[in-house]
């Protein structure tokens, strides 16, 4: 009989601040806080939180799953830094796990084209495209900053819209999520986290860094792994 695999997830990349533990998929314990700039205070009391709740111990978890960007400077480093302090002094391996990918992953659709946005600044956002079908993932269009006069555009067909869409109007070029889909999760991390660890190649703690993408104009594309 194969032994159950924890992940302890850790998604700091937007004002959401969360924490989950997942068996075998399975959602066993999650901390979600909504407040902004709570991370720094908040992240390692609801790990705590979650693992006395099960009398457990980070050294009794198989993986850490974080959430990698894009999002947040800020957040995206903190998540990264304690995931990474975590980590080292059990030999945990630990899974990046693209912010987007766990956003369309939680899209309210069985099957269809998922949009996640996050707003970058001013008048853009981060957007990417994915096609999601059932629980499976295939990226179309890697993450960029568009404006928001780009996003009927950047859109091949109707879609659904998921993450900061409340200021968008509603259009015959998409779907927005329904609110409380729109606020990232931890668990879909974990669950993202899942999927791909099999196949990756886990990264050099002492190299990773969260993936920004400001840059990204000027800059190369990242590669974000279907799931």
């Amino acid at each position: 009989m194969t032994q159950a695999k924890h992940i302890l997830a850790i998604e700091t990349a937007t004002q959401v601040c969360a924490v989950a533990l997942l068996r075998d998929s399975i959602l066993i314990a999650e901390t979600r806080i909504h407040i902004r700039n709570i991370h720094a205070r908040q992240i390692t009391q609801s790990i705590d939180q979650v693992l006395k709740t099960l009398d457990m111990e980070i050294k009794d978890v198989d993986a850490l799953a974080v959430s990698i960007g894009p999002g947040s400077f800020t957040g995206l480093r903190i998540g990264l830094a304690l995931a990474k302090g975590l980590a080292m002094p059990h030999d945990i391996p630990v899974i990046p796990v693209p912010t987007f990918a766990a956003l369309a992953l939680q899209a309210p659709v069985l099957n269809g084209i998922v949009c996640p946005l996050l707003k970058a600044k001013a008048d853009e956002y981060f957007a990417a495209l994915y096609e999601k079908e059932m629980t499976e993932l295939c990226i179309i269009k890697e993450v960029t900053v568009i404006k928001r006069t780009e996003l009927a555009t950047f859109l091949p067909s109707p879609g659904l819209l998921i993450g900061h869409v409340a200021d968008l109007p509603d259009s015959e070029h998409w779907q927005k999520a329904p609110e409380s889909f729109n606020l990232t999760s931890a668990y879909s991390c974990g669950l993202v986290a899942e999927k791909i660890w099999p196949t990756l190649e886990l990264p050099d703690l002492d190299t990773l860094e969260p993936t920004y993408y400001q840059d990204f104009i000027a800059g190369k594309p990242r590669n974000i792994p279907s799931i």
